[in-house]
């Protein structure tokens, strides 16, 4: 999972960051996308699976966040913002996820009935901690603030002795660049390591 300023300007603090996360891992920790893979080699239907993960997400997402000390909440505020801003190319039975409604209801239910869990956390966005350069990313993401940062004092940092013993590797699916294939071996040490 890779975290981008993108993400970063569309999120406004810690817990829905935390939230986020925690969604995205618990579909690598339970297998989601191979399940549904599987589901459709022996000829069901896949969005059933598909729909099936993303409230499976969501749940298991919530606990993840609660127990990391995250609240679950930011999940919810989150979902409030952006509802239905995703949904319009992909509205009723095709969808591959539940409604922006049925999600958050589910949440909210999920949050208010498991007080063992949820309890201490309250329904307050002005109490999470705001991300610190959310402004910065916001600004640097459509081009109308501060650019990004030069990476190149950074490159001198880290020596690139492997460049040139592989070649670049072009996928016909994908056109754009992939990376080095296979990925040269890691350094015995990194600096200041």
């Amino acid at each position: 999972m890779y975290v981008t300023t993108a993400m970063l300007s569309y999120l406004r603090n810690r817990d829905e960051l935390a939230g986020v996360i925690c969604h995205e891992v618990n579909h690598d920790i339970h297998h989601d996308m191979y399940n549904v893979y599987e589901a459709a080699q022996r000829g069901a239907p896949q969005i059933a699976y598909e729909r099936a993960a993303e409230t499976n997400a969501d749940e298991a997402g919530a606990y993840t966040c609660a127990k990391a000390g995250f609240n679950p909440w930011g999940m919810v505020w989150n979902m409030r913002r952006h509802r239905g801003t995703l949904e319009a190319p992909q509205m009723g039975d095709t969808a591959d996820h539940p409604s922006d409604d049925q999600r958050l209801a589910n949440l909210i239910a999920l949050l208010a009935s498991d007080k063992a869990t949820f309890g201490k956390f309250r329904d307050n966005i002005a109490a999470s901690p705001p991300l610190p350069n959310v402004r910065a990313f916001a600004q640097s993401s459509d081009g109308a603030g501060k650019p990004m940062p030069d990476p190149t004092p950074y490159q001198s940092q880290y020596p690139m002795p492997y460049q040139s013993q592989y070649q670049m590797q072009y996928s016909p699916q994908y056109p754009t660049q992939m990376g080095p294939y296979p990925p040269p071996p890691l350094p015995a040490c990194y600096p200041n390591c």
